[in-house]
């Protein structure tokens, strides 16, 4: 079965375990666990399903916990939790790179969420109102309108598309360095010193990105080359040359 892509075992109300050998599938897409009431826990295997793209475990009462091995999901996109017992999520939810919908309506064990979640901004949570840390609220609140006068050219993107760089940065925070900040004077200041170093990251990062086709190097990169503009860089020649052909060169 290592070509089965979509698995349906909804409302299997006698299931109540996977076999380990789950974690075999390697094309699997899709699995849907959904209305499984007996199910009591996911096995460690879970965490080989490379491939799986939508994970629903939508009214699986018995089911008060994930694997950590759930972080392996690389290709995850959707998990379905609605109605679950889950009384938390594991730390390894910050591995899931590509999850883009995390449905917690109906969770009502569930009293809190990883600070893994606050690295996450293209995650899109539903049924949960909880805010993030204040500690973050209080950086966000202080980082964007510096990010934006510093950076003129940030104004095109989306309130979400800058704070997206915002948590970014700040998924690489220490917990203590956050626990520093807060809503004192003490707290605002220790807030401006881990500001100066957000706005070195994306100073750095804009070097790094292609004005024509927008690709982000890594930091190790050396910087893109500028046009001879001084406002613009390309990651290459042919970049540059379409950029050009588009209109830049007469301006």
């Amino acid at each position: 079965l290592t070509a089965l892509e979509t698995l349906i075992l909804a409302h299997s109300y006698a299931l109540a375990a996977l076999p380990d050998t789950i974690g075999e599938l390697k094309s699997l897409t899709k699995l849907d666990l959904s209305v499984c009431k007996g199910l009591v826990a996911l096995p460690d295997s879970i965490g080989g399903l490379k491939a799986l793209k939508v994970l629903d475990l939508a009214e699986c009462e018995s089911l008060t916990a994930l694997p950590d091995t759930i972080g392996g999901l690389a290709a995850l996109e959707e998990l379905d939790l609605n109605k679950s017992a889950v009384t938390a999520l594991p730390g390894a939810i910050g591995g899931l790179t590509a999850l883009k919908k995390l449905d917690l309506k109906g969770c009502s064990s569930l009293t809190a969420l990883p600070p893994a979640i606050e690295t996450m901004p293209n995650l899109h949570i539903e049924g949960w109102e909880r805010p993030l840390s204040s500690n973050y609220a209080c950086f966000a609140e202080l980082a964007r309108p510096r990010v934006k006068a510093t950076f003129p050219f940030l104004e095109q993107q989306t309130e979400d598309a800058i704070d997206g760089r915002i948590r970014q940065f700040w998924s690489s925070v220490s917990e203590s360095s956050r626990a520093k900040i807060d809503g004192t004077h003490d707290g605002i200041a220790y807030g401006e010193s881990i500001l100066s170093n957000l706005i070195k990251v994306v100073r750095r990062v804009r070097r790094r990105t292609c004005a024509a086709c927008g690709r982000q190097g890594s930091l190790e990169e050396d910087r893109f080359p500028v046009c001879w503009c001084g406002a613009r860089r390309y990651c290459g020649l042919e970049c540059q040359m379409a950029d050009w052909d588009a209109g830049h060169a007469e301006t």
